[in-house]
This record gives structure tokens, sequence and C-alpha cells, in this order.
């Protein structure tokens, strides 16, 4: 049930209120009736309700709706006389919060779909164009398709010896370590890495401003032989870099199959 904050000095309004019997049917727990502004603010405040009507002089009104736009979490919804307009309103006030909970869901699990397409990428996926338009737009990744991108192939040799001799952190600890290094992010450039096995990774680049393909491929050069010096200097590991390919786009990659 969704919570309902009447605010009014109107006597009639708050009649219509107070007789209406369909609350529970209509989604929401018998509403709060407050005439005080300063209570009904203290009370939001504190998230007493999900959505607010209020019917007040102009003054107060007015004092009310700036609070009100410093809490956009809460709902306005009219304040309506008459039940057949009340039913109305609040039918469209609990799409408004049914929307919002489905939107809040979604950005609950977002980070973990954003990094299941770009595995499914480096895993060698497949995309059509207009599939991989649809599920960067609905993922919000920060990413054009039409833009250049760089894989790079990475083997290292003593990976499985360190994981199992020297490294005491297990093998989830350690593709962070690795990540905090390969991904470390740059003013023009993101990268994401994943680890295969204890001697393959795979790492996308691609850029966050428009690059020609060649500048891309410089930017990549550069990270990785930082990425290089870091892996010797913190854990003494060397990376090989078996494959540095530059697609003309993502679209080029995704058609490819990941390079595959």
């Amino acid at each position: 049930m969704y919570r309902l904050m009447l605010v009014t000095d109107q006597g009639d309004i708050t009649e219509a209120f107070r007789s209406f019997t369909e609350w529970a049917h209509m989604g929401f727990d018998v509403p709060i009736l407050l005439s005080d502004v300063e209570e009904a603010k203290q009370r939001l405040s504190r998230q007493e309700a999900d959505a607010v009507a209020y019917l007040l002089p102009k003054d107060a009104g007015q004092d009310f709706f700036s609070f009100l736009s410093t809490h956009p979490e809460i709902v306005g919804m009219e304040a309506a006389g008459d039940h057949a307009r009340l039913r109305r309103e609040l039918g469209i006030t609990r799409r408004i919060l049914l929307e919002r909970e489905e939107q809040d869901g979604l950005d609950d699990v977002l980070p973990m779909l954003q990094s299941d397409f770009f595995q499914t990428v480096l895993q060698g996926g497949h995309f059509a164009q207009d599939e991989l338009d649809r599920r960067v737009a609905m993922l919000k990744l920060h990413i054009r398709p039409a833009w250049p991108v760089c894989l790079i192939s990475l083997r290292m040799p003593q990976g499985e010896r360190f994981l199992d001799e020297v490294w005491r952190y297990g093998s989830e600890r350690l593709e962070n370590a690795l990540r905090n290094i390969f991904e470390r992010e740059e003013p023009d450039m993101s990268y994401v890495l994943q680890v295969l096995n204890p001697h393959h990774m795979r790492l996308l680049a691609y850029p966050k401003e428009k690059m020609d393909p060649g500048d891309v491929e410089l930017r990549v050069k550069g990270h990785m032989a930082q990425a290089q010096e870091d892996l010797k200097e913190f854990f003494d590991l060397d990376i090989e870099i078996r494959k540095c390919i530059v697609y003309a786009s993502l679209y080029a990659l995704c058609a490819q199959g990941g390079g595959n």
C-alpha cells in the first residue's frame, strides 16, 4: 500500500477524503489529513508519505510548493473535492509510483546487467545492429556503437603458478585486483576486463568522445604500457599482449562475434 497525505484548510476537501471508502482498492492506506503546513513539511521530511495532495491559501501554497520542489521523491496529486475525481487522481498517482518502483528496481540491477552485456561481447557474443542499439539504450551504456573500439587479448604466463603458490587471497580477489589495474578510468577512454582463466584475459577499450581509430589505438597502447608496469611493480607479474585489434565500431566487433 502507498501512503498519502492531504494538506488543506478546506473543509469540503477534507470531508471528501474522510468519507472515501476505496483506499485499499486503489492501493493506498487511509491518508494522513492535516491542515498545518509546518507539521506536514516535518512529516514529509521524515518520509511518512509517498504522495501528497494539497489545497492551501496563496502564500502557504507557494511555500509548500517550494518545499515539494526540493523533495522530488514525493509525488504530488490534485486535492479532488469529489469521489469521482479523487478516484481518477489516485489511479494516476498509483501508476506514477509503480513506474518509479520499476525504474528503481532496474537501477538496482543495472550495473550487473551492464557487466553481463560486456562479458557477453568479450566472450564472442554476436549482435545484429538493431539488437545492439536496443541493448545499449536499455542498459544506459555510455558507449557509442558507431565509434571505434579496441579488443586486446592478453596472456599471463605465470598466472596459474601465481594463483596457486604466491597469491593467498583467492581467484576472485585476484580478478578484482587485475580489474583495478586494467579498468583504470581515463578522461577519454573506458576499459572492461574479462578473465577467461588464470592464463588468458580480454580487454575491451572504447572512447568516451569521438575519435579516429588511430587515436584509439594510441590511447590503448599507452594504457597497456602503464598496466604492464603496474603489474610488474605491484605483483611481479608479466603480461603478454597477444592481439590488439581496433575495430571501426562496436557494430563491426559484434558482427564478427567478438573477434572470434
